[in-house]
């Protein structure tokens, strides 16, 4: 004697491509969008100049980068690069605007290829976003937890 194979309770609207129907999405529980929140500080200053922004984990390096320089209030008039550690290799990167002549000690890759996710999650390594490479405007950047979803300046002082 067979068994009775067990059939899902679930209908599938399946089309003629294999696909699921528009009917279908709509009945799904969407995901929540997740965002990073960051403390960025201006190093060496005194007051301390701070903001804490909030960055959707879609979003490139590239997108960071201007996130921090509108919350800074900033023009985007100079160079910037991230350093950080790869959280799978341990290596030290570099990830900005990459130098095509060769000139960088450093490779680095472009900002706008690659996700802040793939960097920052629940626990992370601190990193430096070094903006005007002459006068060497460092900031510190604490990731912290996936949390909300709009980007914003949640604080700050100047």
């Amino acid at each position: 004697m067979g068994r009775t194979p067990r059939v899902s309770r679930i209908p599938l609207d399946i089309t003629k491509k294999g696909r699921q129907s528009k009917m279908e999405h709509k009945t799904r529980p969407k995901r929540k969008p997740l965002a990073y929140q960051f403390l960025i500080v201006l190093t060496g200053t005194d007051p301390l100049v701070w903001r804490r922004i909030q960055a959707p984990e879609r979003y490139t390096f590239w997108d960071l980068h201007v996130a921090i320089q509108d919350a800074m209030g900033w023009l985007d008039s100079h160079l910037h690069q991230f350093t950080l550690v790869d959280p799978k290799t341990g290596q030290l990167e570099y990830i900005g605007i990459p130098d095509e002549d060769g000139f960088s000690e450093h490779p680095c890759r472009a900002g706008w290829k690659v996700k802040i996710s793939k960097y920052f999650g629940y626990v992370s390594m601190p990193v430096r976003y070094l903006y005007d490479f002459g006068d060497h405007w460092g900031f510190l950047n604490a990731p912290g937890l996936k949390n909300s979803v709009i980007p914003q300046i949640a604080a700050g002082w100047l």
